[in-house]
């Protein structure tokens, strides 16, 4: 098992929000990319509450829950910038309704809901491939 020192990683909070069809909500970036909503935890804060301010933050969204436990974790060494950052993911339900009045911020420029084969045809990220692949472990 690799050893992580404590001051050399990341945790990020990651939101799954499945609309009624079951499609997940994927965003898209200033680069064009494809992400899942997600924004590093302060240390004073739970998952959740990350989860909860930033989904207002950037994407004014008022979450009506956020599960208590991960759907999945995924820890990872970022080449490029040098670090460990590990990934926790939580369902998050959302009334749709306020996808509505979604306005573009410097994170997040649009979002919509995908199925793992529509998603194939973006730019996406690869955390978001990780976690398809994840689902077809289970």
């Amino acid at each position: 098992m690799v050893e992580i020192p404590n001051c050399f990683y990341r945790t990020s909070a990651r939101a799954l929000i499945f609309d009624q069809e079951g499609r997940l909500l994927i965003t898209k970036t200033p680069d064009e990319s494809r992400n899942f909503p997600w924004w590093g935890i302060e240390f004073w804060e739970s998952p959740q509450e990350a989860l909860i301010r930033e989904l207002k933050e950037e994407m004014h969204l008022s979450p009506l829950s956020v599960a208590k436990d991960p759907s999945a974790v995924y820890l990872m060494f970022n080449e490029s910038k040098g670090f460990w950052m590990n990934h926790i993911f939580f369902e998050v339900t959302i009334d749709e309704k306020q996808l509505e009045s979604f306005s573009p911020t410097d994170e997040i420029i649009d979002f919509e809901f995908f199925t793992e084969e529509e998603s194939q045809k973006l730019y996406l990220r690869p955390i978001v491939k990780w976690y398809w692949n994840h689902l077809k472990e289970e």
